[in-house]
């Protein structure tokens, strides 16, 4: 009679513990959800910190460069007698550190209309390059101190077989490594002067008083034709 009783408590115990394990294999799923909502949560918030940071950063860099671009005088000349035209510049470091900028100048018509108001599908080119104030040729990077104000000039020259009577653009651009989005640009508008005795033939001789007493243009059938004489 005791075996029999023990047989049942043994039996009992036996179906309490595989009931116990039942419950905990039911259980697991929501524990596994839950460990991977919460390392969701934890990631999204290191993500999101991670992110504030570089911005935080980021607009820290921005507030440190303050910079400015400025064509002394006119941004318009006339070329004449294809003479090299040169634009004064100034680049302006208002910022607390010093900044080292590139300087990059390109042809460049992408714009409405010339200062004239004619188009600017017939603009030509111009040769650049970038000079100091004593006309020596100076690197396209170059550092300027807090505060400080660097002055260099641009200059445009034509190529000898120049269109007189044409419009070029001339685009400055100024950019930093350190000042991530941010740059400046000035344009610059030339126009290539119509030489003495243009449109019509000259007399075949040759004057001293003659700008182009060696050479002479003539217009022909809507082509420009340069003579030699």
């Amino acid at each position: 009679m005791k075996h029999f009783y023990s047989n049942q408590i043994n039996s009992i115990h036996q179906d309490e513990l595989g009931l116990r394990n039942v419950r905990k294999e039911k259980g697991t799923p929501f524990v596994s959800f839950l460990t991977i909502l919460l390392l969701i949560v934890f990631t999204t918030f290191e993500v999101n910190a991670t992110n504030f940071i570089k911005d935080s950063k980021y607009q820290s860099q921005q507030t440190e460069c303050n910079f400015e671009l400025i064509v002394k005088g006119q941004n318009q000349q006339d070329m004449n007698d294809q003479s090299p035209v040169y634009y004064l510049i100034e680049l302006q470091n208002n910022s607390s550190e010093s900044i080292t900028f590139s300087i990059s100048v390109q042809n460049f018509s992408d714009f409405p209309e010339n200062p004239g108001g004619s188009s600017t599908d017939s603009n030509i080119l111009l040769n650049n390059s970038l000079e100091d104030a004593d006309h020596n040729s100076i690197p396209n990077q170059v550092t300027v101190e807090s505060e400080a104000t660097l002055q260099f000039m641009v200059k445009l020259t034509a190529s000898p077989d120049m269109e007189p009577g044409k419009w070029n653009g001339t685009k400055v651009n100024v950019s930093s490594n350190s000042c991530i989005g941010i740059s400046k640009s000035a344009l610059l508008h030339t126009f290539t002067s119509v030489p003495e005795g243009w449109g019509y033939v000259v007399p075949f001789k040759n004057s001293e008083k003659s700008k182009y007493s060696k050479q002479y243009f003539a217009l022909a059938s809507s082509l420009y034709i340069k003579a030699d004489l």
